[in-house]
């Protein structure tokens, strides 16, 4: 990192059985404006989620040739502890081996009394009653820290991440899916800015905190704003929080990472954090925002081995053949087919699945 803006620290997050310690590495990316609001980056938090740090590597030649506005943190491949974790040739990346935990679902979340805190930040600016706030949080997750006896590795791994993505004012969590294609979770009230990564389909999800980063994020601040509302202010969500699917695990791609990296600059020029140029001309104008209500996992009727003649991205009807499969109990072949229709987001099986094994995640038709 030979430019003076751009720096590096090891954070640490975890112990060796040896007593050494596991850190992550954090690249800092300062920007040329101390007012410009700043964004947070983490890849790999599933280990076996690989696409994000390409995306982050083609970042960094973008911004050695040109300063950002406000600051840039990336932790690029932030799970050590499962980075280097295999089963036969795939990375065990989804769940801590010793304990079964998802390593996405043990993040920070505590109640807070809103009420008690609009009724005495309601005169106060924007500006005031955000670092109030931002103090709150960051007190909240210092003292879950200090409750070591109390941690699992999942937890102070993921606790020790959201110390460090609480201090900016916008975070992705880059991650990815099976064999999937690119797309975006986004909350309601983001719809507008989440449409700025140009990526063709978003999952709109709820406001509630089920265990991931960008729920810790953005929860407690779309609280906040309703809860002025409530009494008689009208304030912005002021921090915001995407999960952003950047295709396929174990896979990484930097042809890809070209269309995924022009979205991400896409939005920071949206929020302010950058105004050099760059492209766009990967990028969609055409976006679907499917509700998560009608994104389900697609289970197998029967076991068999299974050919597919879709792919992720692809949209089919109802009863519409999308593949075959065999039952070697019999030697019969029979097509697949579904009495529903709708876009594929990932597929999850490519061969031998018993009944229930999951084949597919789809967006599904109203």
């Amino acid at each position: 990192m030979e430019h003076s803006y751009i720096s590096k620290e090891k954070i640490k997050v975890s112990q060796a059985s040896n007593g050494n310690d596991i850190f992550i590495e954090k690249i800092t990316i300062t920007g040329s404006d101390k007012n410009a609001p700043s964004v947070y980056m983490q890849a790999s938090m599933h280990a076996s989620e690989l696409q994000g740090n390409a995306v982050m590597v083609d970042l960094i030649d973008y911004f050695k040739k040109h300063q950002p506005k406000g600051n840039i943190y990336l932790i690029p491949q932030c799970n050590p502890i499962g980075m280097d974790v295999f089963q036969g040739a795939g990375h065990q990346g989804r769940f801590d081996s010793a304990s079964g935990d998802n390593w996405n679902r043990y993040y920070f979340f505590k109640t807070i009394d809103y009420a008690a805190f609009v009724k005495e930040h309601l005169n106060s600016n924007t500006a005031e009653y955000k670092k109030a706030f931002e103090k709150i949080l960051a007190k909240q997750l210092d003292e879950a820290l200090s409750e070591e006896w109390f941690l699992s590795r999942a937890k102070r791994l993921n606790y020790s991440v959201q110390k460090e993505a609480i201090k900016a004012d916008y975070v992705l969590d880059l991650h990815t899916d099976t064999d999937a294609i690119t797309y975006i979770y986004t909350p309601e009230f983001a719809k507008k800015a989440a449409e700025k990564f140009g990526y063709r389909e978003t999952l709109v999800i709820g406001n509630d905190f089920g265990g991931a980063l960008d729920e810790a994020i953005f929860v407690p601040w779309w609280k906040l704003q309703e809860e002025f509302k409530k009494q008689g202010r009208d304030e912005e969500v002021l921090k915001e929080c995407f999960t952003l699917e950047l295709g396929s695990e174990e896979y990484i791609n930097f042809d890809d990472a070209k269309m995924q990296t022009q979205g991400v600059l896409n939005y920071l020029a949206y929020r302010g954090i950058i105004d050099s140029p760059f492209e766009t001309n990967r990028l969609s104008t055409k976006i679907t925002h499917n509700d998560i209500a009608n994104y389900k996992a697609i289970r197998a009727v029967e076991g068999g081995l299974y050919e597919w003649f879709v792919k992720a991205g692809d949209t089919f009807k109802a009863n519409e053949i999308v593949g075959q499969y065999i039952q070697t109990s019999t030697m019969e072949k029979k097509p697949l087919w579904f009495p529903f229709g709708g876009t594929i987001i990932s597929l999850h099986i490519k061969g031998a699945a018993c009944q229930g094994s999951q084949l597919m995640n789809l967006a599904i038709y109203k």
